[in-house]
């Protein structure tokens, strides 16, 4: 594994993220030497211990505690010390450890120790006592999930002020769906999308590019909050995904290249809108979405702030080998309104005309390259490659690279779950 030395130099403040509380209880079967210490560390976050004192196998320790952020595939790393000579070690996903089975009801678990170079196997171990903390949440962060309606005027529209009766005939009457957590039918024209990580901002976002664009997007007939959960009420769209129509070629050339040129229309309706100089959610604050989480605290503000975030989740995550080559140049790139993720599972067709974008909570202000990467990152045909080389413009280095940042973020720490 590999924390990255950011070459950038700039400092990462979250927004909100996972904490858990490790408390050293004791070791066995260790050397019988004095002054044994452990060393803690979760990611970027280390603890040391205070030293053992009297010589004795089985030292304890009281008081030693201290909190950790936890994120998704974050390793805790466990090394026991005589003085400054390493005597063992042990690494395990954290994730792993806090839902190990033999873990009892005080989620108390005892790590064995392993090689150390060529040293012979230690049989020792050391019992840790780890607690799940409660989500920390900057007190900045959740006025940008619901802005004040005076300072937000779509929030002060009926949409948005459901009546109670209105409220109760959705919750009754909303079948979920079966193969699609998150998603409910009402009657056959609607469908909802409800959840506890749900954003209002999703449902703004729908009705201001519905008021400022062309681009067909569900309607959305009522929003509302319910036990900590969001619902979003819209008008069903006809049409397929094009996800759906590329993987069973029932799209033809003619009609692929009429979706990228419509496609290609949108992004440049999308770009004349509001312009910004950082980079952010829509329509403030810093990003909150599927692609940052955990969400930094502040608006990036340059190009390498927006690298720094990244090399830092690299690092976090223990991903590539090294930090890709377009990260570390930090070459300058325009700040433009976008969706954030327009792939073909976000974009329905009917023949050769899109009739509906849908998953807006990703809409903000991105680098110019973030909507070519986001759109190709799956490479569904190579012709479709072509066609949004096209109308979006070809793939610089940024937009090439960052799929493998993106994927090594999200999908190799499940790897090291199972």
């Amino acid at each position: 594994m590999s924390l990255y030395h950011n070459p950038l130099h700039r400092p990462i403040q979250l927004g909100r993220y996972e904490r858990v509380l490790i408390i050293v209880l004791h070791a066995n079967d260790l050397p019988f030497v004095s002054d044994l210490h452990i060393v803690i560390k979760v990611d970027d976050t280390t603890h040391k211990t205070r030293t053992s004192g009297t010589s004795s196998c089985n030292p304890t320790w009281s008081e030693e505690n201290f909190i950790a952020p936890r994120f998704r595939g974050s390793f805790l790393v466990l090394e026991v010390f005589h003085g400054k000579e390493l005597l063992g070690i042990t690494q395990a996903p954290l994730e792993r450890i806090l839902n190990a089975v033999d873990c009892d009801a005080r989620q108390t678990c005892t790590l064995k120790l392993c090689t150390v170079d060529e040293m012979p196997r230690s049989t020792g171990t050391v019992t840790l006592h780890l607690t799940r903390l409660p989500l920390f949440i900057a007190a900045s962060l959740p006025q940008y999930h619901l802005p004040p309606s005076s300072s937000c005027p779509l929030l002060s529209s009926p949409v948005f002020n459901p009546p109670a009766h209105e409220i109760r005939r959705i919750l009754e009457t909303m079948e979920p769906s079966l193969v699609t957590p998150r998603f409910a039918s009402v009657g056959e024209s609607l469908f909802v999308k409800y959840g506890s990580r749900i954003s209002i901002r999703e449902a703004m976002a729908l009705v201001y590019i519905k008021q400022r664009t062309s681009i067909p997007v569900p309607e959305v007939r009522l929003c509302f909050q319910d036990n900590e959960k969001t619902y979003i009420v819209m008008d069903r769209i006809k049409g397929r995904t094009l996800d759906d129509c590329l993987k069973g070629s029932t799209i033809t050339n003619e009609q692929l290249r009429s979706v990228a040129a419509q496609l290609g229309d949108f992004v440049l309706q999308l770009r004349s809108l509001d312009a910004k100089k950082s980079m952010g959610s829509w329509p403030s604050g810093p990003f909150d979405n599927l692609f940052f989480d955990p969400p930094p605290l502040c608006e990036f503000q340059d190009m390498a702030e927006f690298h720094s975030y990244w090399i830092w989740r690299l690092g976090s995550h223990m991903g590539l080998p090294e930090i890709p080559s377009a990260l570390r140049e930090n070459q300058p790139c325009k700040v433009v309104l976008t969706h954030g993720d327009l792939a073909p599972r976000n974009i329905l067709v009917d023949g050769g005309e899109i009739t509906g974008v849908v998953d807006w909570e990703t809409l903000g202000w991105y680098p110019d390259f973030w909507e070519r990467m986001a759109a190709s990152r799956v490479l569904e045909t190579q012709q479709w490659q072509d066609e949004l080389s096209i109308a979006l413009g070809p793939i610089n280095d940024l937009s090439a690279q960052y799929p493998a940042v993106l994927g090594d973020t999200f999908f190799r720490p499940w790897a090291d779950l199972f």
